[in-house]
Order: C-alpha cells, then sequence, then structure tokens
C-alpha cells in the first residue's frame, strides 16, 4: 500500500510513491495567496468561457487562483515573487511525475507538496482543516469491497473491531491478507480525526496554523489533493 500516514507531533512521512516534496513561496516575500476564493473568477478569461481539459494548458492566473483552494497546483506557480531567491525553482506539469518509476508504475503520479505559508495576504492565519485519505477513491483500493473500508476505519475502536477486521481479510482476500494487515498495522491505525485549527498557543505566545503537507496525485485534467496534514504553526510576534 501507497500511503504510509505516521504522526509525532503531525509529522508525515510518506514511503513508495510520494517521493518528490516541493517547497512552498517562502514568508519574506510577503506575498500572500487569498483564502477567499469563487469559481466565478474562474468561469471567464477575456470574457470567453474557460474549457480546462489539460492542466499543462493553464495559464499563470489560472494556476494561482487553483492554488489558493488546492495546494497540489503550488509547484506549477512561475511568477518569482513566489519564490525566496535562494529556491528559485518552478516545475512544469510533466515533472510532478517520479520519472524513476517505470511509465506503467501505477505510483509515478503521486507527489507531496509542502505549502508553508501560514497567514493570508491581509497577514490572518489561513487556519488548517486537515484531510485524511478516502480509502472508497484510491485506486489502490479498487478491487475490494466497502465492507473491507468499513472494517478497516473501525478496527481502531476496540479489540473486538480488529479481531473482526483480521477475520474479515484472511476469509474473503486470502491472496492480500499479509498485504492488507500490513497496511492496517504499519498505516492506517495512525490515522486520527482531523487537525482543525486557526491559532495554537504555548505559555505566552500564539501560533497561527496553516502550514501542511500534502498528498496529491497528477493527471491530465486536474490535480488531485487525495490529503492534507498540519506541520508546525508560525509564531505571532
Amino acid at each position: 500500500m501507497s500511503y504510509l500516514i505516521l504522526r509525532s507531533s503531525i509529522i508525515v512521512a510518506i514511503v513508495s510513491s510520494f517521493v518528490i516534496v516541493y517547497l512552498n513561496y517562502g514568508v519574506d516575500n510577503n506575498v500572500y495567496l487569498s483564502e477567499k476564493f469563487s469559481t466565478n473568477s474562474l468561469s471567464k478569461e477575456n470574457n470567453n468561457s474557460i474549457s480546462i481539459s489539460r492542466v499543462d494548458k493553464l495559464n499563470e492566473k489560472v494556476i494561482k487562483e487553483y492554488s489558493k483552494i488546492n495546494s497540489c497546483y503550488l509547484p506549477l506557480l512561475t511568477d518569482s515573487l513566489f519564490f525566496l531567491k535562494s529556491s528559485d525553482v518552478r516545475f512544469k506539469w510533466d515533472q510532478l511525475f517520479n520519472d524513476s518509476l517505470s511509465l506503467n508504475n501505477p505510483y509515478r503520479n503521486r507527489y507531496l507538496v509542502g505549502d508553508f505559508m501560514a497567514l493570508n495576504e491581509v497577514l490572518e492565519s489561513r487556519g488548517i482543516i486537515e484531510l485524511n485519505p478516502d480509502l472508497n477513491k484510491l485506486f489502490d483500493f479498487k478491487e475490494y469491497d466497502n465492507q473491507l473500508i468499513k472494517l478497516l476505519n473501525n478496527a481502531e475502536n476496540s479489540s473486538t473491531d480488529k479481531e473482526i477486521l483480521y477475520n474479515f481479510i484472511k476469509e474473503n482476500y486470502p491472496s492480500d491478507s499479509l498485504k492488507l494487515i500490513n497496511f492496517y498495522e504499519k498505516v492506517w491505525i495512525y490515522k486520527t480525526p482531523p487537525f482543525i485549527r486557526s491559532f495554537s498557543r504555548m505559555r505566552d505566545k500564539v501560533f497561527a496554523n496553516g502550514q501542511k503537507v500534502c498528498l496529491c496525485e497528477a493527471h491530465e485534467d486536474t490535480l488531485v489533493l487525495i490529503a492534507q496534514f498540519a506541520t508546525s504553526p508560525k509564531r505571532l510576534n
């Protein structure tokens, strides 16, 4: 299985399919992306309707608007204001794919984005709403029925629920039992309720939440946000 979510102070560790990490623009640039976004702003360009068919054909304006609500688009920004001078790195759509994997490898379109902007353009905390992967939407689980997903999600409730999961796997998917049980024990057991917060406090210090690591999938017509997890917040002066 491809998603490994291990938490220690909400740290995300990813192995196998997520091997590329992109770091977002730096706060020293004083450049902020608005969190307020309306899809109406994307509906017209030069008074003509936009028909989006390929990500690699999107212009900078559209990419910027998309990146406000989906951090998976951040690597495609080309405006120099969004990069520190010491890390002026830009990516094209085809560079989101892991070229160390074969062309027919189903995991080569997965990548990580580090979105480390904690404040918006009016210097307000962006806040964080974590998103766990939806196993029903991952191709990794397309060959399994919904009952397995339900039992995986319930297994943490009690030792009885865990035993029910293991028995179900061994009875219905004997050839995949080792893989599925390993996925639960090494990955899914660490799933926690989504962290939702705008500010954190430690003694007399206040921190803005909003920095996050995002798990993404690249496709020809879209960049899919699979999951996002909070990283360390930014201290407010």
